[in-house]
């Protein structure tokens, strides 16, 4: 332990903490420390140490992989090697506004299979993504850069908010076509409902001409058999 000043500092391990100096509440575990950072927790050395794994050995199962508490907040790391997570009620937000068209760029995006190198997954199993360079010619605000400001991931939570956004404006488009169709049904019931009494109006017309054509028929006969007949004239006289 070698704390060199502060308050309530906690040092474990070789030279753990050497580099306090009037820093408070610093927790370090095989780690020098920062002098003036006060209430920080540092395990491991990010030269010596390339990976963690927390309540487990060669051969049994992490602690915390097969642990599930339900509906939590997701914890992710930052290019500093932070533990963060990220709250989703208002009260963490500003300038909140409907996503628009800013969705669109997602439908550019190239989906890739893929293995991790050796060196990064022993196993090579074959992974679904994208690729984080690609994703930031197309945008930029969805892939974060590590600690030398070299491009190095892509936010998934973000691609998936705009494919939600593009779903639901999709979805919206869908009602409207369907609302237009259900309204052309309508009127197109209207316009054959419209026919089926025209159609009937000549029919009944068409009756009524035959009655007519009839009857007129019958009168026509009827002056016919009541004409004079014709008399012969003699010119002679």
């Amino acid at each position: 332990m070698n704390v060199n000043g502060g308050n309530g500092n906690i040092a474990l391990g070789w030279k753990a903490g050497e580099n306090i100096v009037s820093a408070s509440d610093q927790i370090c575990i095989g780690h020098p420390g920062y002098k003036s950072f006060s209430g920080g927790i540092f395990i491991g050395n990010g030269a010596l140490h390339t990976f963690c794994q927390i309540g487990c050995n060669e051969f049994s199962v992490p602690a915390v992989y097969n642990s599930p508490t339900g509906i939590g907040r997701d914890v992710s790391v930052d290019a500093t090697g932070v533990f963060t997570s990220e709250g989703s009620s208002r009260r963490y937000k500003k300038d909140i506004a409907d996503m628009d068209a800013a969705s669109e760029a997602i439908l550019s995006l190239r989906p890739v299979t893929f293995r991790y190198k050796p060196e990064f997954d022993k196993k090579g199993l074959p992974q679904f993504g994208l690729i984080a360079e690609e994703v930031e010619k197309i945008c930029p605000d969805l892939v974060g850069r590590d600690a030398k400001g070299q491009i190095d991931y892509v936010s998934y939570k973000a691609v998936n908010a705009m494919l939600l956004n593009e779903f639901l404006k999709e979805h919206k488009r869908v009602q409207q076509q369907a609302g237009k169709i259900e309204e052309q049904d309508r009127k197109l019931q209207e316009q054959q409902a419209t026919i089926a009494q025209l159609k009937k109006g000549m029919e009944v017309l068409t009756v009524s001409l035959k009655e007519q054509g009839a009857q007129i028929q019958k009168v026509s006969d009827q002056l016919e058999l009541n004409k004079p007949a014709p008399q012969m004239v003699d010119n002679r006289q």
